[in-house]
């Protein structure tokens, strides 16, 4: 139960001019049957440049992007009904020219439950 995430800063190389990020949400309560139900798992992907004094700054060179969503907020059709799998996404996120440092956060959330696990 709760929130699990993890987060992930590098430098990009020259000529960088695009980071991209795959995933996909997965979680139990769809093939247990609990789909539209109070246990609405969640995700999030967050993609941001700039270290955290400059994202403070709201300096030019920082931009982000991200993805949220609850498994409520998916039709049911979307998931493979045997795993609770969703199809592969992809988040990108053009970088500004002076944005060598990225910083990639990834979380799942369990709802109200500690017996059918996301990830």
């Amino acid at each position: 139960e709760g929130q699990t995430s993890v987060s992930r800063t590098f430098n990009v190389g020259d000529g960088v001019t695009e980071v991209k990020v795959r995933y996909r949400f997965q979680t139990n309560e769809v093939p247990g049957g609990f789909y539209g139900s109070k246990w609405n798992d969640f995700f999030f992907v967050h993609i941001r440049t700039g270290s955290k004094k400059i994202q403070k700054t709201k300096n030019k060179n920082v931009s982000s992007t991200r993805a949220t969503a609850a498994m409520n907020n998916f039709q049911l059709t979307e998931f493979d009904l045997a795993t609770g799998e969703m199809a592969w996404k992809e988040l990108s996120l053009v970088l500004p020219t002076a944005s060598p440092i990225v910083q990639v956060n990834v979380g799942v959330a369990n709802v109200d439950d500690n017996f059918l696990d996301s990830s």
